[in-house]
């Protein structure tokens, strides 16, 4: 991100959607994540993760806290541009498709068994964008692959598990 301060919940009061902060089970950890009673739609704050840590992160400049999410790091290294075209159109970063299929593969192999039902859609969603990458643009898989490599062969062998 680049070095600027925001006030991430003020920000998100001032679209007057009827955001709120959804509690957490810890009544001393701060909410991560807005939602509107009644609608899907939800926010979540998300930062990389740094060994052994789980609990929210708070991000001063951004006055909000975070969820650490393991491999997030990777996903979000080298974002493309894309635009988004609900309401006014815009550009936007985002990241690069076949790390995003590569990290709902990791992702999917972290997940409790609680949440089967998780597991199985990040699955899902990653085969059917690698199957479109494999049509369209191999290379990108591959690049990925690479890149995902180099950070240990755990990597490789929870994609591979998946």
């Amino acid at each position: 991100m680049p070095d600027l301060k925001a006030d991430v919940p003020a920000a998100i009061e001032s679209l007057r959607m009827g955001f709120f902060p959804v509690p957490t089970l810890s009544l001393r950890e701060p909410s991560t994540s807005y939602a509107i009673r009644g609608k899907r739609l939800r926010v979540d704050l998300l930062t990389p993760a740094r060994r052994g840590g789980t609990a929210p992160v708070f991000i001063r400049r951004l006055n909000a806290a975070a969820t650490p999410l393991k491999y997030l790091d990777y996903l979000i290294e080298e974002p493309i541009h894309a635009a988004m075209l609900a309401g006014s159109p815009c550009l936007v970063k985002v990241p690069q498709p076949a790390r995003f299929a590569l990290h709902k593969l990791i992702v999917s192999r972290e997940r409790d068994p609680t949440v089967a039902a998780k597991k199985k859609q990040d699955i899902l969603q990653a085969n059917r964008l690698l199957a479109l990458l494999r049509e369209d643009r191999p290379g990108e898989i591959r690049l990925a692959w690479e890149a995902m490599a180099k950070r240990g062969s755990i990597w490789v062998k929870k994609v591979k598990a998946a």
